[in-house]
């Protein structure tokens, strides 16, 4: 360090680096697409909770486990690995090292998602993230964006 002003920069350049943005709000309210601006504005990582929710729904779904059938779904939740990989800055969502971007988005997991989104096993679950983010340790009741600095 040659002087203060540049150890405050790397002070506030580390300060910086630990930031976590969540945006919360109802279905459809534009969280994805402010998350995604932002995220692509300042260099961050995007993390959409709502598809985590959704690789869940598909992974139950498969397994054909009801939401109401919550000691099965206690018992398979540490079988659970979900995973976001970038190309070419887009995002894509990993279930089991299954992507899975395509199928999570159809009708039948949106018409199921709500079911099992709002089981409190699953939001508590920060082990289904292979690769944690950061400090997110339970998902909300509600959809987040969220955005993670690099």
């Amino acid at each position: 360090m040659n002087t203060i002003e540049e150890a405050l920069k790397l002070q506030e350049k580390s300060m910086i680096s630990d930031i976590i943005i969540a945006i919360d709000g109802h279905s459809g309210c534009g969280k994805s697409t402010t998350s995604k601006m932002v995220a692509k504005h300042f260099n961050y990582k995007y993390l959409d909770s709502g598809a985590m929710y959704r690789a869940v729904t598909l992974y139950f779904s498969r397994m054909k486990i009801k939401p109401e059938e919550i000691d099965k779904i206690k018992d398979e939740l540490e079988n659970i690995s979900i995973e976001f990989k970038y190309v070419d800055g887009n995002q894509f969502t990993f279930l089991n090292n299954e992507n899975v971007e395509d199928l999570i988005r159809g009708e039948e997991i949106s018409s199921l998602v709500s079911g099992f989104s709002k089981i409190s096993d699953i939001r508590e679950t920060e082990s289904l993230l292979s690769s944690n983010p950061g400090p997110i340790n339970k998902l909300s009741d509600h959809e987040i964006s969220f955005i993670i600095s690099s």
